[in-house]
């Protein structure tokens, strides 16, 4: 888990792009991971991780090597 203070989603989504590729680059065996980005919201923390956690599973199931940002409207229904 990562979390990020000063920039926002797509801030964020960049620069884990970049620590994707540095990672790729510096291994000596093929190295893939997967992100779900979320954002607090005046739902809170908890909400954001739930947010989070549902959009790494949705990273996970499209395919190896990628990043997915939760949406605001999935963290409220998350949190009901």
């Amino acid at each position: 888990m990562i979390f990020v203070a000063d920039s926002d989603l797509s801030g964020t989504q960049e620069r884990i792009g970049r620590l994707r590729s540095d990672w790729a680059l510096s291994a000596r065996y093929p190295i893939t991971f997967s992100a779900g980005l979320a954002a607090i919201s005046a739902a809170g923390g908890r909400a954001a991780l739930l947010a989070g956690a549902q959009a790494l599973y949705r990273a996970k199931a499209l395919g190896r090597d990628r990043s997915e940002t939760a949406s605001a409207v999935v963290e409220l229904q998350r949190i009901r």
